[in-house]
Parts: C-alpha cells; structure tokens; sequence
C-alpha cells in the first residue's frame, strides 16, 4: 500500500511540472537552463495615491535655469585666455551651471576674424575658438547677442560662426521676425520661450527690419509686446532678457519701470537684465512675476569700479504654474577668471548690496531667495 502511495504521488509530481513548462513556454518566457539562476527584475508596486513614487527625484517637475550678464571673450580676457587655457575662466563656476537644464548668457560682443569693426569707442570682436570656452554647457547654452556690442562687426559674420559651431542664440537674425523669435524649450512638463532685445544700440541701422537684418529692439513697446502675446498663448512661460538701462547706476531708471510694467501686461512676467556693468535689484512680486533688473558682468574685463566686478549668476526653478525656487550665485571677476564666493568677507558684502537694492525678497546664507509677499 505504501508503495502504491508513492507511485501515485510521484506520478502527481512529474504531471504537474510538466503542465508547469507547458504553461511557462507558451507564454514566450525562456526557461533557465539548470544551475542558472533567472535574473530577478524588480517589483513595480503601485503608488499608494498622494504619496510620491520612491524613484520620484524631487523637484522633477521644474525647468532650472540659469542667467548670466555680459560676457566676452577678447580684449584683456581674451589674453589671459590664451595664457591660462581655454578652461581657466569658467573653472570656479562650471559646477555651478552644469546644474541648469539652460543656460541664458548676454555676449557682448560679435564674432569673427575679419577685424571689421565699427568706428566706436570699445568695439569687440571675438575669434570663434574662443567660443569653446563654454564648450562644456554649450548643448545648453543660448547666447543673446542683443546688445550694444553684438553687432560691432558684421552681423552675417558673427552668425555664421555661431551656425558652423551650433551655439544658440537670439536676439538677431536675417529678418524682425527671425531677430524677435524665441528659444523654446519644453521639459519636465516645463515650456518656456526666451525672447531678447535690446533698448541700448549705437545706432538705428542696428535695427532688424521686416526683410533686413539686425537686431531685436526695445525702444519702443512694438514690435515686442506682439511677439510676447503671441508666444504667451503657448507656453507657460514668457522670459524677456533685456538689455536696458544706464551704466553704472544703482537703481533701474523710468523708462526701464515703465517698460517693466508693460510687458508684464502683456503676458512676461519674467523679466532678466544686463547692460549697466552693476548689480541692480531683484524684486519677486508674484507666483509667476520676477524682474531681475541688472546681473552686472559676468566673463568680462576688470573694472575701476570695485562694484562693477561684482556679479550675480540667477537661478529660477519654475513649475507651469509658479517660480518654485530662486537662488543667487555671487562671484567675483578677477583678471580673467569669475570667482565662485561661497563664503567670507567679499561674500558677504555683494550678498548685502543685493538685499539693500531688493526690498521685496530676503536671501537666505545659501543665497537661496525668499519673497516677503508670501509671509
């Protein structure tokens, strides 16, 4: 009887292993061969709702960027360039803006080789290969070339370099429209359209016509407020990056505030500065509403003027719907290369300068930027 028993049992056994592999190859698994273990995926368990996934990265849903004031690479930089290397000017920094998803950098200054330059007091013209210098962000980067420097050569030129070493830029272009056409980046959920122009040029022939080339401009509300309302339908934000005001002057003037004002009307409510050389205030007045009215220099040539080597890399982290986060990065230019000041006396005193021009934000140790409208 016992070993009855165990003849029906192990009958049992091999029946049901191999119903087991009749199963498991029909539905196109491969079975592992003995003594090789099948590799073990892992569990994909569904999130208990309202509570984020554990591989969830925190803040994945905004677009960083980061903003940068003028910068050229010529002149005296250009020498210390070619003695230190490529790498030297941005080495203190290049952490830093690895950080962003874009990069926004004024150049002030045109490019080429043709040493075809305007008839100005400080005419700039940068040879291409000095381009590489941001070579390690360039997939990144977007250069504005409206300013009063970016065409003091020819503007065909400069384009023409920016193409062949694929740079982005705007600001310029063959035509109004081409000058006035955004950069577009839709990430994370995040869109966003970067339109520049210029309230600061040497001469009105600087200006893009409707079938000429030049320059995007802001001395008057047209043709920009249109192009503002056009992309403002688009995308959930609409970043102007202007360069407007006087040189060397603490606060921005009227004609910036009433500029300021119009374009927020009119759908921008991020609104990013160059041209005066200094710090100039940063004021964050809503969930979608910041102007940062002048970040000083950025790569440029030492000053006289202490303040003018002062100089402020922004941070906006921006969600569709608000600014989530802004964080200031002080630094010092110093004889070709942009000091990171992460602490210490210096640190301390552009932080301070920040804060007495900025009266609706508080800035925390970190440089990390509190507005007072939400206390």
């Amino acid at each position: 009887m016992k070993k009855r028993n165990r003849l029906i049992l192990t009958l049992c056994c091999l029946l049901l292993l191999t119903s087991c592999q009749f199963i498991t190859e029909s539905n196109g698994n491969i079975v592992p061969e003995p003594h090789s273990p099948a590799k073990e995926e892992p569990v994909s368990e569904k999130p208990v709702e309202g509570e984020p996934e554990e591989n969830q990265v925190e803040g994945e849903e905004t677009l960083k960027i980061i903003f940068l004031g003028d910068s050229m690479m010529t002149s005296k930089v250009g020498a210390v360039i070619k003695q230190k290397g490529i790498d030297y000017p941005l080495s203190e920094f290049m952490s830093i803006l690895n950080r962003a998803d874009l990069v926004v950098a004024n150049l002030e200054t045109a490019i080429g080789t043709s040493g075809n330059l305007m008839e100005k007091a400080f005419p700039f013209q940068t040879e291409p290969h000095m381009l590489k210098v941001f070579e390690p962000i360039k997939e990144k980067l977007v250069f504005s070339l409206a300013n009063n420097h970016g065409m003091d050569a020819p503007l065909y030129e400069t384009m023409k370099h920016l193409n062949e070493a694929e740079y982005n830029y705007i600001g310029v272009g063959s035509n109004e429209e081409e000058a006035f056409t955004p950069y577009i980046l839709k990430t994370n959920d995040v869109s966003i359209a970067v339109i520049a122009a210029s309230r600061v040029i040497p001469v009105p022939e600087w200006r893009a016509g409707v079938n000429g080339p030049g320059m995007a401009t802001a001395y008057s509300f047209e043709p920009l407020i249109s192009y503002v309302k056009a992309y403002k339908a688009q995308v959930d934000h609409v970043i102007v990056f202007l360069h407007w005001g006087e040189e060397l002057a603490d606060m921005p003037n009227e004609d910036q505030l009433i500029l300021e004002k119009k374009l927020k009307e009119s759908g921008a409510k991020i609104i990013v500065g160059c041209h005066p050389h200094v710090i100039q205030e940063l004021k964050w007045t809503g969930e979608k509403e910041l102007t940062a009215f002048s970040l000083g220099n950025f790569l440029f040539t030492n000053s006289r003027r202490p303040q003018a080597n002062d100089i402020m890399a922004l941070e906006l982290d921006l969600s569709p719907n608000a600014i989530e986060a802004v964080r200031v990065w002080p630094g010092k230019i110093d004889f070709g290369i942009v000091r990171h000041l992460d602490k210490g006396e210096e640190y301390h005193r552009v932080m301070g300068r920040i804060k007495t021009l900025s009266p609706t934000i508080d800035i925390s140790e970190e440089g990390i930027v509190n507005p007072l409208w939400n206390k």
